[in-house]
């Protein structure tokens, strides 16, 4: 059975409050929007997860449950784990071994530079950096297969299936509005506030 690993960064975080730490950070209007979005992408092409992990930081918990909300997903399955915030490669790797071998797509919602190093450790080829440089920059999804069981996952056991950043959605994807989608026509100007 081919496995389906999904990496998704946080949305977009708030910096505008000084007296809150790292941790506690919110998303940002544009980081709400871009979690929801990705959620419906999930959805759209059904790859609804088995079993979610998700940092508990507060940007990370925003995310997860705007994804989970919008892709149908009970976010009261949520399996919530504090070391997912700063996290090595190493941890990452032995919670995917962890997983139950029925299950064949699993995401991990997390930060950077976690996320990046454990995508290159499992992809068998480097993945390409785009002109930015940012291999995952915030709400982007990466979507990883894996032809051996959880249990076996190693440096390289992987391929690379697609890198999705919310930007690219637009087109398929409409944006949100007031907890809505917005239609075509909707799209095209005609929205009246």
């Amino acid at each position: 059975m081919t496995r389906e690993l999904l990496i998704l960064r946080h949305g977009k975080s708030s910096w505008d409050d000084p007296l809150l730490g790292d941790y506690e950070r919110p998303l940002k209007k544009r980081g709400r929007r871009d979690a929801t979005n990705i959620g419906h992408y999930l959805l759209d092409e059904h790859w609804i997860p088995d079993m979610v992990f998700s940092s508990t930081a507060m940007r990370a918990a925003m995310t997860t449950k705007r994804v989970c909300r919008a892709m149908d997903y009970p976010y009261g399955d949520v399996i919530w784990k504090k070391k997912l915030y700063f996290a090595d490669t190493d941890y990452m790797i032995r919670l995917i071994q962890k997983a139950t071998p029925a299950l064949q797509r699993l995401m991990l919602v997390g930060h950077n530079p976690d996320l990046e190093d454990l995508t290159r450790f499992l992809c068998a080829q480097e993945p390409p950096t785009p002109p930015d440089g940012k291999l995952i920059p915030t709400a982007t999804l990466v979507r990883l297969s894996i032809q051996t069981p959880w249990k076996k996952v190693a440096p390289g056991c992987a391929t690379l299936l697609s890198i999705t950043r919310p930007r690219t959605l637009l087109p398929a994807h409409p944006p949100m509005l007031e907890g809505k989608r917005v239609a075509d026509d909707a799209r095209r100007g005609s929205i009246s506030r």
